[in-house]
């Protein structure tokens, strides 16, 4: 699996399917959240998030849009 992830079928939460399937207030929270895709039975993680974001931004954005800095002129 790529981008670090190393769970993808399970979630990051205990959660209850019978109100929706989100976690539940007291629920024990997985450790290590950066490693899972998946927080509860509907949304990604921050980390997925993230790399989702950074793919859907360079794929739009492919180059950087705005100038590269001139260099300074040498005093005299």
């Amino acid at each position: 699996m790529g981008a670090g992830f190393k769970v993808s079928n399970t979630l990051c939460c205990t959660v209850d399917t019978s109100i929706g399937g989100l976690c539940l207030p007291n629920s024990n929270l997985c450790k290590n959240r950066k490693e899972f895709v998946f927080w509860d039975a509907f949304h990604p993680s921050d980390a997925s998030n993230a790399v989702l974001a950074d793919r859907i931004f360079t794929t739009f954005f492919p180059h950087p849009h705005f100038p590269s800095p001139s260099p300074s002129p040498s005093p005299s």
